[in-house]
């Protein structure tokens, strides 16, 4: 199972207006800098002995498509000793993958395979049995 929430990396990067350009504003909207809203699609690829397992694309929600985007997907595996590897890239301006791990793994009869994400600690890959935290 792969599942986790994120936001992309915004589209475009942050930029300093000039002193012309702040002029142009009320006096109350005088940001030194516009950062643009809209984030990256989030796309994940999960191998399983270097063949795809899933590929997940998920465009950021919202009004301004500035949300996060929760992604859990779930598919059966074969038991037995296994290379994984989970890539994502959460930025348009970055070509390749942003984040990726890979593990070797003893895949057991009746255990649950979580992959999971946070910017602080990348993935893991965390086995449990089914309905176990």
């Amino acid at each position: 199972t792969l599942a986790f929430g994120h936001a992309g990396q915004p589209r475009e990067p942050c930029r300093t207006l000039s002193h012309e350009e702040l002029q142009k504003l009320a006096p109350n909207m005088r940001k030194p800098t516009d950062c643009p809203r809209e984030r990256s699609p989030v796309v994940v690829e999960l191998l399983m002995d270097g063949e795809m397992l899933l590929e997940v694309t998920a465009n950021a929600p919202g009004l301004f498509e500035d949300g996060s985007v929760d992604i859990f997907r779930s598919v059966r595996v074969p038991t037995g000793r296994r290379s994984l590897e989970v890539r994502m890239n959460d930025s348009v301006r970055v070509d390749g993958h942003t984040h990726s791990a890979q593990q070797e793994i003893d895949l057991e009869r009746g255990k649950l395979l979580v992959v999971d994400f946070t910017p602080e600690t990348g993935f893991r890959f965390r086995q449990s049995a089914p309905g176990a935290g």
